[in-house]
Parts: C-alpha cells; sequence; structure tokens
C-alpha cells in the first residue's frame, strides 16, 4: 500500500467519490516522493475511473476519513490525515538555519492558519510542502 496525497482542487472531488463508492481509479503522470515514499497527485495528473475490479479488499483506516479540526488531536504523530479547512492566513515561505549533530542545514518552512466549523489552528509546512498551501 502507498499513500497519496492531493495538491490539486479539481482533482479532489473524483478522488474522494472513487473512495466513497470503493471504486479503482488508474493514476497517471503522478510524482512519487522519495523522501515521504508517497504518490503526489498534482493538477497534470490524470485520474481515471477504471473499470477492472481491484485484486485486494480496500481497508478502512481514518486516513481515508475526514478529520475536523477538534478531533486533529486524537491522531497521532506524522500520521497523514485528510483535512477539509480553510486557509486564512499564509505567511509566505522562509529559509530556517537548522543545526543537528554539527551540521547545518537550511529548511524551507510556511506556516497557515486553518480554519472549519470545529475550530482553528495554526499548520506549518516544512520544504518541498512549504509552497504547496
Amino acid at each position: 500500500m502507498i499513500k497519496a496525497i492531493c495538491f490539486s482542487l479539481e482533482k479532489i472531488t473524483p478522488l474522494r467519490k472513487a473512495m466513497n463508492d470503493k471504486s479503482p481509479v488508474k493514476i497517471k503522470k503522478f510524482e512519487f516522493n522519495e523522501k515521504f515514499r508517497n504518490i503526489v497527485i498534482k493538477k497534470n495528473t490524470t485520474v481515471i475511473t477504471s473499470q477492472e475490479p481491484l485484486p485486494f479488499q480496500p481497508l478502512e483506516s481514518i486516513e481515508t476519513r475526514m478529520v475536523t479540526l477538534q478531533t486533529l488531536k486524537m491522531t497521532s504523530p506524522q500520521q497523514l490525515i485528510n483535512l477539509k479547512a480553510t486557509v486564512k492566513g499564509v505567511s509566505g515561505s522562509k529559509v530556517i538555519k537548522v543545526q543537528k549533530g554539527g551540521k547545518t542545514s537550511n529548511l524551507t518552512k510556511s506556516s497557515a492558519t486553518l480554519v472549519d466549523p470545529t475550530g482553528s489552528t495554526t499548520a506549518v509546512f516544512w520544504e518541498e510542502w512549504a509552497d504547496c498551501v
């Protein structure tokens, strides 16, 4: 099983429909992120409903259900989730110098205020995710 993350608003609807219907899809022109070992779905990615049955049973997990900001505290650190929220404010990307084990690295960071009907929070995005919000 490989996780996927979607950064294209127009791809979310067909992916959510396929997920709710438990319909298989074929995904073409995606990127594979080696660091996080996941599929990245962007604007140029093609999502096609497949008529062929899956050769396995789909798994139900919290990662396939929508999480609210109120229930966010029940998730584990570094757990991938689906969260629908309104972005109320975004900081610009900043380069942060981090020192670890005697080595200095430059990391890109941004943050955003997220709001949904259950609350609000500040989310921090690092590296390749810093410019995606």
